[in-house]
Order: C-alpha cells, then sequence, then structure tokens
C-alpha cells in the first residue's frame, strides 16, 4: 500500500478536498485530525443549548402501540 499525507480542508458541501493527483479511482482516505493543545475541549456540553428548538411531547415515555411493538419483536 502507498501511503500519501496531504493537508485537507472540509468544503461547504461537507465532503473533503482531495488534490487532483490523489484522486485515483479505489483510493482509500483516511482522516486523521490533530488540533493544537489549547483549541482540545475537555469539558462536558453545557446543558441546554438546544432550549426552545423542540418541544417533547407528553406521551414521549408512553409504550408503542402494539402493531410497532409487534415490528420490532418479529
Amino acid at each position: 500500500m502507498h501511503e500519501v499525507v496531504f493537508k485537507s480542508q472540509l468544503l461547504k458541501d461537507g465532503h473533503l478536498y482531495c488534490p487532483k493527483e490523489y484522486a485515483i479511482p479505489k483510493a482509500e482516505f483516511k482522516v486523521i485530525v490533530s488540533l493544537p493543545d489549547e483549541e482540545v475541549i475537555n469539558s462536558a456540553r453545557p446543558f441546554g443549548l438546544c432550549k426552545g428548538e423542540f418541544h417533547v411531547p407528553d406521551d414521549f415515555d408512553a409504550p408503542l402501540p402494539e402493531n410497532i411493538v409487534k415490528e420490532f419483536e418479529g
């Protein structure tokens, strides 16, 4: 296996940029992300980031209808 290392960037459509010379059929890419120590986040995400963006219905914990349970259980 031939291994090449190059820097890439995330494009607006969510794909990674690949230089033309490496864009060959059946190429396998592995992404390795490295961040400077000051950018590493070691804390839990703050509580309530989506507050007000959606509503949890009152029957959220209600049992599923029997026909749906049967779909899961076969």
